[in-house]
Formats: C-alpha cells, sequence, structure tokens
C-alpha cells in the first residue's frame, strides 16, 4: 500500500532570520507510483513580532499537509482500484 507520509521530500527554500522578516519558505514533493510528481510551495512569516513562532516548523506542516491534500483523490482512487481488483469484480 502507498503511504504518503513514507513518500514526501520537504526542501527550505529560505531560512527565517531577521533580515527577511523572518519568513520561511519551503517546498515539497510527492512522486506517485505512476510517476506524477504533486508539489507545492508554502512561505510564513511571523503573526506578531511579539511571539516566539518556529515559522519554518510552521512552513513544513503546512505544505506537507497541501501536498497530501492535493494526492487524496488520487489515493483513494488507487485503494477502490486495488480492492475492487482483490475482490474480482
Amino acid at each position: 500500500m502507498f503511504h504518503t507520509s513514507n513518500s514526501i521530500t520537504v526542501h527550505v527554500l529560505q531560512i527565517p532570520t531577521d533580515q527577511n522578516g523572518k519568513t520561511a519558505i519551503v517546498s515539497a514533493s510527492l512522486v506517485m507510483p505512476d510517476g506524477r510528481v504533486i508539489n507545492d510551495v508554502c512561505s510564513v512569516s511571523p503573526r506578531s513580532p511579539f511571539e516566539k513562532e518556529d515559522t519554518l516548523e510552521l512552513a513544513k506542516n503546512r505544505v506537507i499537509n497541501a501536498v497530501k491534500q492535493k494526492a487524496e483523490p488520487y489515493i483513494k482512487n488507487h485503494q477502490n482500484l486495488s480492492e475492487k481488483c482483490l475482490l474480482g469484480r
């Protein structure tokens, strides 16, 4: 069975620093079993200069969730096809 969480590659495009307003930019990609690639990019800036937010962690989680959502229709279709094959339909 295909598991998206084991197959997502994440790349940091911008590390948050004072010079860039502590904005983190992260990309993620997922190669599907049929070779299609699903990817997305996410940027996160602090909501407030007074909060201690880990913008890099927030960006990583958001981009992973975005890629999983994009892959969901394919995964559901693939699981339905697998079930039909197992049931002999």
